[in-house]
């Protein structure tokens, strides 16, 4: 009954008589645009105010350069579990997929499927359990190369390549984080291993549009 009234609580200590969300809480703030760029998704973590609360991930939609109200309660919240990949399908499909913590292993990969109508919008979401999670290193790109398909980054240590459906990008000007995933298994059950790269040098946002890279949006 306590985990039930904690998001209700944590709502009403992170809101004014206003009912908007202190904006000093808000975290991880990323923008992804539409196909032909009609909206723009923001996805940004809502740290909690309580000791022992520990926060969720959201995603807001807007028009297309309308700037996102942060403060504002009209957002999708997926609970507690975090939305590790986003893409847009079209201008009315999007496709999530969600790590849920503490559930284990699992027989199959995902592991749970839902399609959610918010708005004007069909959210196709899948649930993953995690297997392990560990860092890629820090690498300078030199040069790099991008399709439909992969992504490869030429690097002063040694070239990497990703799969369009194994990884997510957040850039900026001068860095791209890249979450890659993959599925592991431990006596015949499943879950998701992450690898996380960072990797420094002079990116083109323009060019990773088909790859649907997130936006870093500063503090």
């Amino acid at each position: 009954m306590i985990k039930k009234l904690l998001p209700i609580l944590f709502i009403i200590l992170t809101s004014g008589c206003d009912n908007s969300i202190d904006r000093s809480l808000i975290k991880n703030k990323q923008k992804l645009n539409s196909p032909n760029k009609e909206f723009t998704l923001y996805r940004y973590f809502i740290k909690s105010s309580m000791a022992f609360g520990s926060g969720f991930t959201v995603i807001q939609i807007v028009p297309f350069n309308k700037n996102c109200d942060y403060s504002t309660q009209d957002f999708l919240k997926f609970g507690n579990n975090f939305p590790f990949w986003i893409k847009w399908k079209d201008r009315n499909t999007i496709s999530v997929k969600c790590l849920v913590q503490g559930v284990g292993l699992q027989k199959t990969q995902p592991f749970k499927r839902e399609v959610k109508q918010w708005k004007d919008w069909t959210i196709e979401i899948e649930y993953f359990s995690m297997y392990s999670s560990g860092l890629g290193g820090e690498y300078n790109c030199t040069k790099y190369s991008v399709d439909r398909n992969e992504i490869a980054l030429k690097t002063n240590k040694k070239l990497l390549k990703f799969k369009i459906d194994e990884f997510q990008i957040s850039m900026d000007a001068t860095s791209i984080d890249i979450n890659h995933f993959k599925t592991d298994y431990f006596n015949s059950k499943y879950g998701l291993s992450f690898t996380f790269y960072n990797i420094t040098g002079d990116f083109n946002e323009n060019d990773f549009i088909k790859q649907q890279a997130f936006i870093k949006i500063p503090d």
